[in-house]
Parts: C-alpha cells; sequence; structure tokens
C-alpha cells in the first residue's frame, strides 16, 4: 500500500512581462497502513510544522474498512479543526449497471452528502451529489474513448457548467478545462511523478495567465 509525499510550487499574479507577484511552496505527506483488514490514512501538510505542532493543524486520520462485498465504510478526523466525518457507500447491480451509493456526514457543516455513479457500461457513467443542508445538486456525464475521456458537468445552484477533454498515453496525460461562468480555462499535463497546471482567464479581451504550478509526487512504502 503506497504513501506519497508532494511537493508544490505555485505562482500566482502575474504581470504583464510574465513575471509572478507571488511565489508559494507547498508540502503535504500521506503516510497508509493497512492493519487487520482497515486502511488507516494519516496526512499533514507544511503547515503542520508552520505553528511548530501546537494546533495540530491539517492533520487529518482517516480509517476505511470493506465491511462486506458491497459495503465500505470510512471516519475521518480533522485534528486541527477538531471535526469529523463518516461516509458508507453501497455497490448495486441495478438493470445490468452498476451504481454505487454513497452518504457522508460532515460534523463541521452539520451536512449529509448523498452521491450516486451509475456506471451505465465499460464507456460511460453518470455522477450526481445533494447536500441536504445547502440544497446544492451537481451532475456530471463522463465518457471515455480508448486513451481519450470527455466529461460534462453542471452545478444547479451555482448555475455553473464545466466541460473537460483528457488523453492518456502510458504515464502521459493531458486536460483541457473549461469554466464558462467564471471565464478560466485550466491546462493539466501530467507526467508521473510530475503534474503541471496552468489556470488562465478566458474572456472578450484575450487570454491571461492567473496561476501555474508544478507538482512532484513520490510514492513510497513503509
Amino acid at each position: 500500500m503506497a504513501s506519497n509525499a508532494q511537493v508544490t510550487i505555485t505562482a500566482k499574479s502575474f504581470g504583464k512581462n510574465g513575471v509572478p507577484d507571488q511565489t508559494d511552496v507547498g508540502a503535504k505527506a500521506t503516510f497508509k497502513k493497512r492493519i487487520n483488514g482497515t486502511t488507516l490514512s494519516l496526512s499533514l501538510t507544511d503547515a503542520t510544522f508552520k505553528d511548530q505542532g501546537q494546533t495540530l493543524k491539517e492533520v487529518v486520520l482517516t480509517a476505511e474498512r470493506q465491511l462486506s462485498d458491497n459495503v465500505k465504510g470510512s471516519l475521518t478526523y480533522d485534528f486541527g479543526g477538531s471535526t469529523g466525518s463518516g461516509s458508507l457507500s453501497v455497490d448495486k447491480v441495478v438493470n445490468g449497471s452498476i451504481l454505487t451509493l454513497k452518504g457522508t456526514y460532515k460534523q463541521k457543516d452539520d451536512a449529509f452528502i448523498l452521491e450516486e455513479t451509475w456506471r451505465l457500461d465499460k464507456r460511460s457513467k453518470l455522477y450526481g451529489s445533494y447536500n441536504f443542508r445547502t440544497e446544492e445538486a451537481a451532475a456530471t456525464y463522463t465518457l471515455t474513448e480508448g486513451p481519450n475521456t470527455a466529461a460534462a458537468s453542471y452545478n444547479f445552484l451555482r448555475r455553473e457548467p464545466k466541460l473537460s477533454v483528457s488523453r492518456r498515453e502510458g504515464r502521459h496525460m493531458l486536460e483541457a478545462v473549461w469554466e464558462p461562468k467564471k471565464e478560466t480555462g485550466t491546462l493539466n499535463w501530467t507526467y508521473k511523478p510530475l503534474k503541471a497546471t496552468l489556470k488562465t482567464r478566458v474572456d472578450r479581451n484575450g487570454v491571461a495567465a492567473k496561476e501555474a504550478s508544478l507538482t512532484v509526487n513520490q510514492e513510497f512504502s513503509f
């Protein structure tokens, strides 16, 4: 079972000369261990060490277990925020399609979220979610054809559409995302263990860089 460590360099607020006004470096590590059928995951970030561990900021512990052949449960606790969450997911076969139902309760927001994923066939799936507290509903349809994947999403509360296309070849993956209401376009390029992301503003005035980041993700076992 692979644990991982990430380092991300982010550049923001690009000037006319293409030089960013702000550059940040962040780090995150997740340690995973399987004990008696339960997968334990402990994650922490550079923010954990900046406050010298006094508040355990961004230290999160997750326990996940397969309760039966088609039922999985998980519990998560955020030590810095002193809040937790729990989820239960069930897989079922309905009319030849695989349906996954997942319910999650988040203590911080006192919110219950219901998610469902229909794997309609080997090429397509439909995902939907509903937050009973905020009444926020969203849906995504994904179609995969060989190495190519296209997805269309819509958030009904915010009235925000989102479109994406991607292509995967071996360790390479190139993805383009367009969010018309936010006037934002994103280009992701992945070549493990590297991932580069460029966010741009796309409007009637043209295209301008908003944010660029480079992430190095290294997997390890302990």
